[in-house]
Order: structure tokens, then sequence, then C-alpha cells
């Protein structure tokens, strides 16, 4: 998708279930002009890019009938997804009767409705789908990719963006998940962005944020890291590091102004080397899945400080320099 301003709008998406309401949400940042949009919705009619985003981070879900309970199974299916006017988003599965697909939430919402309605818990399997056919190479290397990121075994630390719905609660709750030792008083006096915790990793913090019932007002940001051989880092924890920061900070008047699409890490170093001013000895490249950042690391190994951080987003345009003492 694109921003009205030409750049591309990066799009992260989330699920709930709250007082028995399925409940969705999706944020786009445009990593060109910056603009931030959020919307919201309730209902498992999820539109396609929102569902194809959660699924993608937690799997495909299924409902389906227990042994000897498809004939019930399939008529509350049935019935509670037509209530739902999502007709078409279930399938024979041989003796198992109608079988439902989607996200994690999705799949326990459903659930809880035809319990609700009379279907016996026992009759009923909840779980992640698994894969019925036999797996190829390339299959296999799918698979794994979609189940395991080194990104998700980051550490970095959980943000607060934006207050809950209920301050008093929300913020009782979130200094109760995360044991702030803080009273809420001093979180609203605090202002935002706001560090709740930091070096946690990110799948533990994921869960945590889940837990507190407002995950849409808390945020993760790794630190600059290595993971699996690769670089890591979040360009919007960079962003806050530096906000009152004057001095060894370039903000503007760089070379890199004209797009052009960075997609491997030989790409970003090349392409940083016109914004660097310093010698060097060494390189790194850095990567921000989330806002499609590069970040490009020119130092020299038996030095102290004298190093040159250029960051850069997915289309070649220079955001940020930061010269190291």
């Amino acid at each position: 998708m694109k921003c009205r301003c030409g750049g591309l709008l990066h799009m992260s998406a989330g699920d709930s279930i709250r007082d028995g309401v399925y409940r969705w949400h999706a944020s786009y940042h445009c990593s060109q002009c910056g603009q931030e949009t959020e919307v919201d919705g309730t209902g498992i009619g999820l539109p396609p890019d929102i569902q194809d985003s959660i699924t993608a981070f937690e799997g495909v879900w299924e409902v389906k009938a227990g042994e000897g309970h498809a004939a019930s199974a399939s008529y509350l299916l049935g019935k509670i997804l037509k209530d739902c006017q999502l007709p078409g988003i279930t399938r024979d599965s041989g003796n198992s009767g109608m079988v439902y697909y989607g996200t994690r939430n999705q799949a326990l919402w459903l659930k809880d409705k035809m319990i609700q309605s009379g279907m016996a818990e026992q009759g009923l399997i909840c779980q992640e789908a698994v894969c019925e056919h036999v797996l190829g190479p390339e299959d296999i290397k799918a698979w794994l990719g979609s189940r395991y990121d080194a990104v998700h075994h980051l550490t970095g630390k959980v943000l607060l963006t934006k207050w809950p719905s209920s301050k008093a609660e929300g913020l009782l709750k979130i200094k109760k998940t995360f044991k702030l030792q803080v009273s809420a008083s001093v979180l609203l006096k605090a202002g935002l962005p706001y560090i709740i915790t930091d070096r946690l990793i990110q799948w533990d913090a994921l869960e945590r944020m889940e837990e507190t019932g407002c995950p849409e007002c808390l945020e993760f940001v790794c630190d600059t890291q290595v993971a699996d051989g690769k670089g890591y880092f979040s360009f919007k924890e960079v962003l806050i590091r530096y906000a009152g920061e004057e001095t060894g900070i370039k903000r503007c008047d760089f070379h890199n102004t004209v797009e052009c699409r960075i997609a491997t890490e030989e790409q970003a170093l090349e392409r940083a080397r016109s914004e660097c001013t310093i010698g060097y000895t060494d390189t790194r490249v850095y990567r921000d899945f989330t806002d499609q950042m590069w970040l490009v690391l020119f130092f020299t190994a038996s030095a102290l400080g004298g190093c040159q951080e250029v960051y850069m987003d997915s289309s070649g345009i220079t955001r940020l320099i930061v010269y190291g003492e």
C-alpha cells in the first residue's frame, strides 16, 4: 500500500477477545513522511490483508468437530457464520464435517460461541492447523520461515505509546503485568512515550503486552544487536534515543535523496558509502523489518569511538546520520 506522499505504508495488526467481543486493530506507518494511521473494528470478518498479517505471525487455526460430533458441529458452525455474514469460509474435511480456518482468537471466539449455543466442549477441536501433505524442500523452508524468525527472539524495550481508554484500570493492569515499581500517577506525569521495561525477549514482551488487555497502547522496540549472524535494530528506538540530541546528529542535507530500492545488505552498504565522511576499516549492516529501515555502521575495530551510523529507508533515502565520539 502507498501513502499519499508516495512512500510505502507498513502495517502491523493484531486481534483480541474482550468481554466476549472479538476485536481487531491495525496501524499503518509511512517510512517516508512519518504519517501514522490506526484502524480498528469488531466482528470476525477481518479485512483480508489484516487477517493474512496475523496468521503469518501466529499460524492458521482451525475449529472442527471431535469424533462423532460432525453433524451437530457443522450445523452450529454454519449457523453462527451465517449470522456473522461469513458463510463462505468453511469447507468439507472428510468425516469432520465443516471446518473453520482463521486466526487463533477468531477460532477461540467461535469455539466459545458454539459452546454457548449448546455444543459440548469435548465435541470440539480448536487447534493450530497442521499440514496434511508431505513437505518438499521448498515447502519445509517456507514452513520454517513462517514460524521462526530471529527477530522474534531479540531483546528490547516495551514502550507505553498511548493511554488506555480506561486510564486508571489500564495503567494498573500494565503496572501489575510488568511488575513496575512506579505508581500509575507517575506514569501519567511522565508523558509519552514512556519506557515500561527493557531487555525482554520479544516473544515474552508480546505475550505480556497481550496479557495487559490493552496491547494497542504498548509497543516493542528492539535494541541494536546481532542474532543468528544478522543485525537488527528498531528505528523508533533510535529516534527516541536521539530526540533531544543536537551535537553529532545530522538530520538533513543528505546525498541520498533519490529513490533507489534497497533489498540486500550489500546494496545498503554500497548506498551508505556516499554518506560516510570518516576513515574506517570495518562495517556492519542492521535491518529494521517493522519500519523497513537499514542501518550501516562504519567504524575502525581497533579504535574507540569515531564511528558513523547511516540510517536509510528501503527506498534508499537517508533519514538520519549519527557520529560517534
